[in-house]
């Protein structure tokens, strides 16, 4: 039987992450875009009216001490 692998997430470097920049870079552009939210046309469908929305702010974790 095969053994498991394990790994670590380092989630300090995870949450460095932006979406938006991730999103763009794989061709999408959101079509309307506000101080706190960008509005994107669904990656996973066909569709005229933005329906996916990513959050611009920042808000706090709330996960253990540990892990941040």
């Amino acid at each position: 039987m095969a053994q498991e692998q394990k790994f670590s997430v380092d989630w300090k470097r995870f949450r460095a992450i932006s979406l938006m920049d991730v999103l763009q870079r794989l061709g999408h552009v959101p079509v309307r875009t506000t101080s706190k939210e960008a509005w994107f046309l669904s990656p996973l469908r066909s569709e005229t009216n933005a329906s996916f929305k990513v959050s611009l702010v920042n808000y706090p974790t709330h996960g253990r001490a540990d892990e941040l």
